[in-house]
This record gives C-alpha cells, structure tokens and sequence, in this order.
C-alpha cells in the first residue's frame, strides 16, 4: 500500500490518532465514507454549474377578483414568479402582494390589466422595459446574474364588444419585443390570456381571434409551450375551453419543464403552473470597444441622418420617438464598426452550508494527518 491509499484508508477509519472521525462521532466509517463522497459531489457540481438559474412560475387571468389575489399572492413561496392578467387594483395600486415579493404593473392613466410579481431579490436587478409595455402588456426584464438574463411579458388580449382583431399596438410589441430578444440572445417567456381559440393549443374550436393569434405566433417563430388538452377557463355554467396560452422564443427553447394546469380555482381562469431551468451554458453577446474606430462611428451616424433626415419635433408626445429613432441610428452604426460578438458561459452552481461545513471539516483532518 503506496502513502496516498495509506492516507486514504486512515483518513475514513473510525479512529485517526486515538480521535474520533472528522465528519460525526457517532458515525461509522462507512457513514464518513458517504459523507465525503457527497462533499466531493457537490464540489465537482459546483465547478460544473450544473444548474444556473430555476424557479416556478404561475399564470393565471385573475378576473379583477380580490379573493383571488389576495389567496394567490399570498400562495406564493419565496423563489416563486406570478404572471397575471387582470389583477385586482385599488387605487391605481397592486395590493396584498406579499412582503417577500414585489409587484410590477405598466405605467398607465388608464387601469393596468397586467402585473408581474418577482421574488424581492430579483426584483431588485429587474425593471420595466417601457418600449414593449401598455395597458395590456407588461414587459419585465430580469438580470439573474452577469450570464443570465430574461425577459418576461404578461399580456391580455382583450375580447370587449364580440373583438376579433388583436390590439394594433399589442401586435407592434410583441413584434419588436422579439426582435429586441433575438438582438441580444435573450429568452423570452410569454404568458397571455388571448381570448383566441385555434388548434395548435389543442383547443376544440377554431374562430377569428384565434385564427389571428396562430399567424403571428408563426410569423414571428415562438413557441407554444401548452401541453394536453385540460381547459384553461371554466366558468359557472359548464363552459370550458383553451384561451390561455404560454409562449417563448428560440433563445428559451427546451427551457420549460412541468407545464400543467391545475385543479378548482377562485376565477374562472385556471392556474397555469410550470418550472424555467436555464441549464449550465447560457450565451451572451457583447462587443469589443477597445477596437473601435471612433471616427469611423460618427461617419456612420452622419451618413445615416443625411439618407434619413432627423425631424425636430418639440412636442412632448414625440420625444419618445425621437429617442428610439436615435438609438436605432446608434445601433446600427455600432453594428457596422463594432459588431455583436457571441460568448458562451458557464455558471457556477450555489456553494451550500453543508458544502462549507464539511470543506472545513475535510481540510482540518488533512492538515492534521499531514503534520
């Protein structure tokens, strides 16, 4: 027997130099045995980043209803994200969202029909991206960590008056919404109430609205996450059917684990209940400044402004898109000079308490066997 298996074999004895075993007394060294080999996995786990980002999260039209709300967002667990549409508002505010969450609504004169709720943490490193937001859409977007980045858009699609055309500005949204998201490699992850029904969510009829809302799901590539054939929406007299759907993009492709609806609920509407797992590997872009010609930037933006002429508008209805005009000029231009380059990381997985403990334990009986 070499040193090193002669170090190993006193190291998971029931007994190094008359002491008891480094890990628990009372544990035998077939037990010590386990236990470092279980700090050895959550090591190699660690280096791995096996597991980046995951959390729950529900989807429900809460109908306005206050005992919804306050039933469903008190439901909420700590690491739990809730997408809803038509949430109860009082005073132009979200209420009963609980303390360990905090409550994003659109920014309206008109009553929000949308609201997003995060966990406190990550509410914190997230904020409302205006450009994809309305009445009836709320886009949130959330920095996870310096690899990790989502954006998450709850929309209702209103049916007001027999409707069958999806809102215009809603449509423009979503669109730019997704070409936003393709821009920068980021997942996206949808959930509407689309007063639609169509086939392709396994709904039993097929009408206008629907009709409307599988074409521009189509055209802009997203992927409908539903599964089965359970109904959304039940109401009081019987009726059922599949207007609730959960959609993302490419860059959030095999993302969702566990879609399902669930059981009785407080609106008509039925939770919708699943899992996002980012795995190890996530890509990102960014860009090189320190090669950047400067000089050839600001040709590129005059160049542009003289093909495109830039109007000075004072009115304060157009500064809005003023700035975006700008902005897709200086994009552009950047593009040119300095293109997007890809990069693909690798996220650590969180160290536990356990982990450090026997870490600890681990390095002082081997100090001690060494000495």
């Amino acid at each position: 027997m070499n040193k090193k298996q002669q170090l190993i074999s006193s190291f998971f004895s029931k007994n190094v130099d008359n002491k008891q075993s480094p890990f628990n007394n009372n544990n035998t060294p077939r037990q010590n045995k386990q236990e470092a080999e279980k700090y050895k996995r959550i090591k190699q786990h660690n280096k791995q980043g096996e597991q980046s980002f995951n959390t729950t999260i529900k989807q429900i039209n809460l109908q306005k209803k206050q005992t919804a709300c306050k039933s469903y967002f008190k439901d909420l667990s700590q690491h739990e994200v809730l997408m809803g549409q038509e949430p109860y508002i009082y005073k132009n505010k979200l209420v009963y969202v609980p303390q360990t969450h905090q409550g994003f609504i659109p920014h309206h004169k008109e009553q929000p029909r949308t609201t997003i709720i995060l966990p406190k943490e990550l509410a914190k490193k997230s904020f409302i991206m205006g450009a994809f937001t309305n009445r009836d859409m709320l886009t949130v977007k959330c920095n996870i960590n310096k690899d990790n980045r989502i954006l998450l858009c709850s929309i209702y699609m209103a049916c007001g008056n027999n409707q069958q055309e999806i809102d215009p500005e809603i449509q423009l949204k979503i669109t730019k919404l997704v070409k936003y998201a393709d821009e920068f490699s980021l997942p996206v992850y949808i959930a509407t109430d689309c007063n639609g029904h169509h086939p392709q969510w396994n709904s039993k009829k097929c009408n206008s609205r629907g009709t409307k809302v599988a074409n521009l799901i189509c055209q802009l590539d997203l992927n409908i996450e539903n599964k089965g054939n359970s109904p959304t929406f039940v109401n009081t007299r019987g009726y059922n059917s599949i207007i609730d759907i959960t959609l993302t993009n490419k860059h959030a492709k095999n993302t969702i684990k566990t879609w399902k609806v669930g059981g009785t609920s407080l609106s008509d509407h039925k939770m919708i209940k699943f899992e996002i797992n980012l795995g190890n590997a996530t890509t990102s872009t960014t860009r090189n400044f320190k090669a950047i010609n400067w000089g050839d930037y600001q040709n590129e933006i005059k160049k542009m402004i003289e093909e495109r002429p830039f109007i000075k508008k004072t009115d304060p209805k157009n500064i809005e898109s003023n700035v975006n005009f700008m902005n897709e000029l200086m994009n552009k231009a950047l593009n040119k000079v300095c293109p997007l380059v890809k990069i693909t990381h690798k996220s650590k997985a969180p160290w536990s308490k356990e982990a450090t403990t026997l870490k600890k334990k681990y390095i002082k009986q081997k100090t001690k066997l060494l000495l």
